[in-house]
């Protein structure tokens, strides 16, 4: 893929069927059974992004990406945050990980 083929996907508004409001997508890194990584798309749309390198929820930074009506000035990102979720849910469905 090149950016120009990147961009046609990152610019396209609509949603990705299967992802949910109001739901996190979580999935625990490969090579500690501490880290975490979640997309977390809000009731408005919004996505927010969390890295939690401490599975308990010890120290974690949460950043979010707002709806273009929202005064979002990435959307490219928060489409592809929503890709990340729907990778995310898709390996979890696949492979659960479960409790380390």
């Amino acid at each position: 893929m090149n950016l120009k083929q990147a961009n046609k996907i990152l610019s396209k508004p609509e949603w990705i069927e299967g992802l949910e409001l109001m739901s996190q997508y979580r999935r625990y890194e490969d090579d500690s059974p501490k880290g975490t990584l979640a997309v977390t798309i809000g009731g408005d749309g919004d996505t927010h992004i969390c890295i939690t390198p401490d599975r308990d929820g010890g120290g974690y930074d949460s950043l979010r990406f707002r709806m273009f009506g929202g005064g979002g000035r990435s959307q490219r990102v928060r489409k592809a945050l929503l890709l990340l979720a729907a990778a995310i849910k898709l390996d979890n469905d696949d492979s659960p990980q479960g409790k380390r």
